[in-house]
């Protein structure tokens, strides 16, 4: 997500992965503000946090591989998956893990286009790595499979930053303000979506003789 003020406002949803991108126009003066994900160390001066999220395995629908509540890293080793290019921190984290606990990485494709991700991952031709929000719908519809990548966890930070360039408007104050808020209040019904649907499971339990 990226804003530019011009005569009027615009806002533009653009389809990049690369957090380097973002920084780049930021830093640029090309937009005045970017939403990002990034590594919870890698975070610029210039971010404000909103929150985190966690990192998940996607994977077409049924895929068993993905009903076992969580994917231990070590299980990567070898799945054919699908990554964002270097240098983006999620595949730097990613790598460094890998490294670090022996796992063979197979990228069967490197690729900015978070479409492509959603696409490859749905027909079954690798696994995509992604935040939660972003598959949300396709899981609800049954389109895609996920699960969270465990042992470790792999937490990020959903951040907004603007532009250092110039003094910001008083229009991209108020963006800044409004986005910040709607990003709050969607973290806010999602905390509240799982704690319903936790209750709603523990509530069809059946109950001990």
């Amino acid at each position: 997500f990226f804003f530019k003020q011009k005569t009027a406002y615009e806002i533009v949803d653009c389809d990049w992965s690369s957090d380097v991108c973002s920084s780049d126009l930021l830093n640029e003066g090309r937009i005045d503000i970017a939403i990002n994900i990034r590594d919870e160390h890698q975070e610029a001066d210039t971010d404000s946090r909103l929150g985190v999220v966690d990192t998940y395995l996607v994977g077409k629908a049924g895929d068993p591989r993905l009903k076992a509540g969580g994917v231990k890293f070590t299980e990567l080793d070898g799945l054919p998956i699908i990554l964002t290019p270097q240098p983006t921190g999620l595949h730097r984290t990613i790598a460094r893990i890998a490294t670090r606990l022996g796992v063979t990485l197979n990228p069967v494709i490197e690729t900015d286009t978070f479409a492509l991700h959603l696409d490859l991952a749905a027909k079954g031709l690798g696994y995509a790595i992604l935040w939660p929000q972003a598959i949300e719908d396709d899981v609800r519809q049954g389109r895609l499979a996920s699960a969270p990548l465990i042992e470790p966890r792999i937490v990020r930070s959903l951040t907004i930053g603007t532009s250092v360039r110039q003094s910001p408007s008083r229009a991209v104050r108020h963006i800044n303000v409004l986005v910040s808020e709607l990003v709050s209040e969607l973290a806010s019904d999602r905390k509240s979506t799982r704690l319903n649907s936790s209750h709603s499971q523990q509530s069809r339990m059946p109950s001990s003789a």
